[in-house]
């Protein structure tokens, strides 16, 4: 006799890639997606019935997000168009390691990525793109000299706690 495996539930089902952005409940950056929440039923894993239930900006490392409307939905999946998903994934890798050697959170550091990347990726092609684009880029750079100041910190304290373990174990002269 056969089983019959059913069930329902809802399901984030990821659209269109954004691009990445920082996710403050991940801690990293996350691809961003445009996605829609689907209530489905399924009959041996067989969709049988699917509704749309909401639209959302979605991280995809936890599926945190931002609810938005079905024509914000559209118009941000129009907007996003000149992107694909290969490519956002590639700017990204760019952006980071044009970012590497920046150590100072200026507008025309951001200005000089933004040139670099636009003669490769449409980043520019609207103000859309532009803006999340432009974010993403001050973003990349805040988390790097972040992440510089933090571990200067971590080095520092490190060699204060040898310096003072040498000086507690030195003999004393008498």
């Amino acid at each position: 006799m056969a089983t019959i495996v059913y069930g329902w539930g809802n399901v984030l089902k990821n659209k269109k890639l954004m691009g990445y952005e920082w996710c403050g409940d991940c801690c990293s950056f996350k691809p961003r997606y445009l996605s829609k929440l689907v209530f489905r039923v399924h009959i041996s894993y067989i969709p049988i019935f699917m509704k749309t239930k909401g639209y959302y900006m979605a991280c995809k490392g936890c599926s945190a997000g931002v609810e938005i409307t079905k024509a914000q939905f559209k118009q941000l999946k129009e907007d996003f168009k000149p992107m694909s998903n290969s490519m956002a994934k590639k700017c990204f890798k760019e952006i980071v390691a044009i970012c590497e050697p920046i150590n100072e959170l200026s507008d025309a550091n951001v200005q000089y990525v933004i040139q670099n990347i636009s003669q490769t990726y449409p980043i520019m092609a609207n103000e859309t793109i532009g803006s999340f684009y432009r974010k993403l880029i001050t973003d990349v750079i805040g988390e790097k000299i972040e992440r510089q100041r933090v571990l200067t910190q971590q080095q520092n304290a490190f060699l204060q706690q040898q310096a003072a373990m040498q000086v507690a174990s030195a003999p004393s002269v008498q």
